[in-house]
């Protein structure tokens, strides 16, 4: 007997138990910290997906206001051709504006869109007066570069 009135045998047992405890402690402790690390592990993950798929909807939404401003260039630019008699300054302007938009495109279009826009650009560039200097209007070869450029662009953006 070990003074104090505990056993031996029961100090042996109270020995085990503090080890056991102990033991139990630590992984419990760990397990805390390990669950929390992981916790923040997948919210740190999510707030990253997150913000990608943000940032994604607003190159998308940029694309679409740039296409659709080159496109509404290229009817200002029709118009602008199409008028009776023609105005050369409204002709240059129009003509203009579609090269700026055109040159928005290059910067946020795939190498497909870029190319259809390249076309549709082409259309104007090369679009040459009659005798009395007047340029032609948009018929069906602009129709046509137009719905090829809408077609790649809305693949696109979707």
């Amino acid at each position: 007997c070990i003074p104090g009135g505990i056993f031996v045998s029961e100090a042996k047992e109270q020995s085990g138990n503090f080890f056991v405890t102990l033991l139990i402690a630590i992984v419990g402790t760990a397990g805390a910290l390990g669950a929390a690390g992981l916790g923040g592990y997948w919210a740190n993950k999510s707030s990253e997906n997150s913000i990608s798929a943000q940032r994604s909807a607003q190159i998308q939404d940029q694309r679409r206001e740039v296409y659709a401003d080159y496109l509404n260039a290229t009817i200002l630019a029709c118009d602008a051709l199409g008028a009776k008699p023609q105005d050369p300054d409204k002709v240059a302007t129009a003509e203009a504006e579609v090269f700026h938009q055109s040159a928005r495109v290059l910067l946020v279009a795939s190498d497909n869109v870029v190319t259809k826009s390249q076309d549709l650009l082409d259309y104007f560039q090369h679009a040459e007066a009659d005798s009395k200097g007047v340029l032609p209007t948009c018929g069906d070869p602009y129709t046509d570069v137009v719905n090829a450029f809408a077609a790649s662009a809305k693949d696109e953006v979707g």
